[in-house]
C-alpha cells in the first residue's frame, strides 16, 4: 500500500467518523428537546394571567435602565418596559 492510498483510506475513516457522530448528536439534540417539551408547562402566560401578575426581575443602579429616583421609586427603561408588557 503506498502513501496515497493509505491517506485515503484514513480520510474516508475519519469522515465516517464525523458523519456518525453527527448523526448521533443530532438524535441526542432531538430527545431533548422531547423531554423539555414534555416537562414544560402547559403555558406560561396562562400562569401568568392564573397569578394575576407578571413579575420582572430588574437592577437599580444601572441609569437609564434601572435606578431609583429622589422618591425611592424604580425608574428607568426596563422598568417602563416591564409596565408597558404587563398591560399586554
Amino acid at each position: 500500500m503506498n502513501d496515497t492510498s493509505k491517506r485515503r483510506d484514513f480520510l474516508k475513516l475519519g469522515m465516517a467518523g464525523l458523519a456518525t457522530a453527527g448523526v448521533v448528536a443530532a438524535a441526542a439534540t432531538v430527545d431533548a428537546k422531547k423531554a423539555a417539551a414534555q416537562a414544560a408547562p402547559d403555558s406560561l402566560l396562562r400562569t401568568v394571567l392564573d397569578r394575576g401578575k407578571l413579575i420582572v426581575g430588574t437592577g437599580s443602579t444601572n441609569a437609564p435602565w434601572h435606578f431609583e429616583n429622589d422618591a425611592g421609586e424604580l425608574v428607568g427603561m426596563d422598568i417602563t418596559m416591564g409596565r408597558i408588557l404587563a398591560k399586554g
